[in-house]
């Protein structure tokens, strides 16, 4: 953002991520989760894809850290980014939570932390988009949006749309369920559109 004021709103390119995401898992998993053993089944192939390279960049991030905490490098960026602290948090991926002050060891990985949150929130979600009609859910989720940004607000929080360690989990929340929305809509309403 330094550099040009046209970064000013890149970051909600990681909202677009979360709505990509939602239409992906909707056009993949909507209708195919019955049961306990469904639903445990999606999370494990959701989290054997993301866990084993979050790992590996999170023991980068660790070495990282031991080297900066043994005087040989500077940390370029808050010391908070290395805190033994935080370890827990990305290791049980959830440093999106709220539960560390600042962004740590591979501070893009909030994002798969947020993603997880929204994994496990899946069949909520298609429930509601199955269920509800779209006006319906669109209504839901603006109302959630209103919601988070009152309490941040009330808790005297970044905007909504800056939150990473300080809740992006929370944050994934709409525009994961707005891909899950058009996921269906595309499969119920627009399967036999053909563009003139």
């Amino acid at each position: 953002q330094g550099l040009s004021p046209a970064f000013l709103g890149i970051q909600l390119m990681v909202d677009f991520f979360f709505c990509l995401s939602g239409f992906v898992i909707g056009a993949t998993y909507l209708g195919k989760i019955h049961d306990a053993a469904g639903y445990g089944l999606f999370m494990w192939k959701r989290f054997a894809r993301l866990y084993p390279l979050h790992l590996l960049t999170l023991a980068v991030g660790v070495v990282g850290g031991m080297v900066v905490g043994a005087g040989a490098l500077q940390p370029g960026t808050n010391p908070e980014v290395f805190s033994a602290k935080a370890i827990l948090a990305n290791l049980t991926l959830t440093h999106s939570f709220g539960v560390t002050s600042y962004g740590s060891f591979n501070i893009p990985s909030w994002s798969i932390s947020a993603e997880m949150f929204v994994y496990a929130l899946f069949p909520l979600l298609a429930l509601a988009v199955t269920r509800l009609r779209p006006a319906a859910n669109l209504a839901l989720i603006l109302a959630y949006v209103g919601i988070t940004i009152a309490v941040r607000h009330h808790l005297g929080l970044r905007d909504w749309t800056l939150a990473w360690f300080d809740g992006g989990a929370l944050r994934a929340v709409p525009s994961f369920w707005a891909g899950v929305l058009i996921a269906r809509l595309v499969a119920r309403d627009w399967r036999g559109f053909a563009p003139p």
